[in-house]
């Protein structure tokens, strides 16, 4: 992942790869993304924005940066199912895919916590939009100092991420921090929604 915002180690890489996919898992299965909608009063606008932000989250991840990504069709997630009901948006990749660049365990953590860790919408946009300026400028601010708390927090109460080391951890919140504050501007509603509309998010094995 070349992205100077983006910095884990190969042991904490290696550690999510480990939660995630089993060993014993074979090379022909799939991970699987899985997003569930509250489909009543579903608005298009939310449901565009809150998938523009998960592809801008990958697109960020892609070695090459954001801006190639998006020249590169080959590169871009895809929707790989609709199921009907609620509204179930189902995106795989093969173990090789994953093993190769984790990028879609890091999208999947970086939607999980968006509920929990900004209390409202508009205090997403304030935090956001200080957070990347004093990133930038290598300052720290007592607002960051909170978000980090509680994402920490989340991080250490995760089923899946409790047992990672501390190092790992700390490398994890800066990976996230610097993901949300690229990507401020489309927070609010993307929380909104994620604290209204979304009714799990799930990454998986699909066995094929």
């Amino acid at each position: 992942m070349n992205n100077s915002l983006i910095v884990l180690s190969r042991s904490s890489l290696d550690s999510l790869l480990d939660i995630f996919i089993p060993k014993e898992i074979p090379d022909s299965a799939y991970v699987e993304l899985s997003i569930r909608f509250q489909s009543d009063d579903l608005k298009v606008r939310e449901f565009s924005n809150y998938l523009t932000l998960l592809d801008r989250f990958y697109g960020r991840l892609y070695y090459d940066g954001i801006y190639a990504y998006g020249h590169r069709p080959k590169a871009q997630l895809e929707i790989n199912e609709i199921k009907k009901g609620s509204v179930e948006v189902v995106i795989l990749e093969s173990i090789q895919a994953v093993t190769s660049n984790p990028n879609l365990i890091i999208a999947f953590l970086l939607l999980k916590y968006l509920p929990n860790i900004i209390k409202s919408s508009a205090e997403a946009v304030k935090y956001f939009a200080e957070s990347y300026k004093y990133y930038q400028e290598g300052s720290e601010i007592r607002e960051k100092r909170m978000f980090r708390k509680n994402l920490r927090k989340a991080i250490q109460q995760d089923a899946n991420l409790k047992n990672l080391n501390k190092r790992q951890i700390d490398q994890i919140i800066k990976m996230l921090e610097s993901m949300y504050a690229k990507e401020y501007k489309r927070l609010p509603r993307a929380i909104d929604t994620a604290k209204t509309k979304i009714v799990s998010i799930l990454l998986k094995i699909k066995k094929s």
